[in-house]
């Protein structure tokens, strides 16, 4: 009996036609645009004033997810303008924004003319709590900067103009302190507690901090240096923000 089995090949015949596992076609996509393509629709957004003054005072402090939400909005503004433009190009907006010249801001417009008793406190603070370290400021002035125009702050470093720029809100009427008017005075207490702040942040920018619009270790540090040399009761990481106001109830 021969035992040999039959030698060749089986094929099996499918259904279905051969596949092909060719690599699929590349997906056509736009190079992103460049800083200087992009430059121009920069400048559109940083004509939307509450929108700038927002990022301005939001782009430096600690908080990341705040930061990020700040970008998101940005981005979402630039794209009504530019609807093409890309996540990434939303971003560079964002950078483009950080690097624009604040000096036409009206914040720093507010700074054009300096207050002699502002520039005069400036001085004292200078030599008493930093040994006359800071550099002489541009303008030091009251501006908008709680209100409807302004950034929901007290007061504003523009490192950029060299300026600082005080709220409105205290501003003092100088007869009337020579008339012996409190409310008036009071006001000149409060502005020189809010300039006070302001130069802390003009300290830590000339000293190089990564962060010197923000109220992290650093800033808080040097807060808590001024106090205890005012024989204050220091800040808080709480409470640093409202720092020196926290403690006689400014609002």
């Amino acid at each position: 009996m021969n035992d040999d089995k039959p030698k060749g090949v089986l094929r099996i015949v499918g259904s279905k036609p051969d596949v092909s596992h060719d690599p699929p076609p590349p997906i056509a996509r736009k190079p992103m645009r460049s800083n200087s393509e992009l430059e121009p629709l920069a400048k559109q957004v940083a004509a939307n004033v509450p929108l700038l003054n927002k990022f301005r005072a939001t782009i430096g402090c600690e908080d990341q997810a705040r930061m990020r939400d700040m970008i998101d909005e940005v981005r979402n503004y630039a794209r009504s303008i530019d609807p093409a433009l890309t996540h990434a190009e939303g971003a560079t907006i964002a950078l483009l924004l950080s690097n624009i010249d604040d000096s036409g801001s009206p914040l720093a417009e507010g700074c054009r003319k300096m207050n002699e008793r502002l520039e005069s406190m400036w001085r004292e603070i200078n030599r008493e709590f930093f040994g006359d370290e800071l550099k002489p400021l541009a303008e030091i002035a009251f501006a908008e900067t709680s209100g409807s125009g302004g950034i929901g702050a007290h007061g504003k470093f523009f490192d950029k103009s060299r300026c600082i720029a005080i709220d409105e809100k205290f501003k003092f009427d100088e007869e009337a302190i020579r008339g012996g008017s409190a409310e008036e005075t009071n006001k000149v207490e409060l502005a020189y507690r809010v300039l006070m702040h302001e130069m802390v942040h003009q300290a830590l920018f000339e000293r190089g901090a990564e962060k010197p619009g923000g109220h992290g270790e650093m800033f808080l540090a040097e807060a808590q240096r001024i106090s205890k040399q005012m024989g204050e009761e220091p800040p808080t990481p709480e409470n640093v923000v409202r720092w020196p106001l926290h403690l006689i109830g400014a609002s």
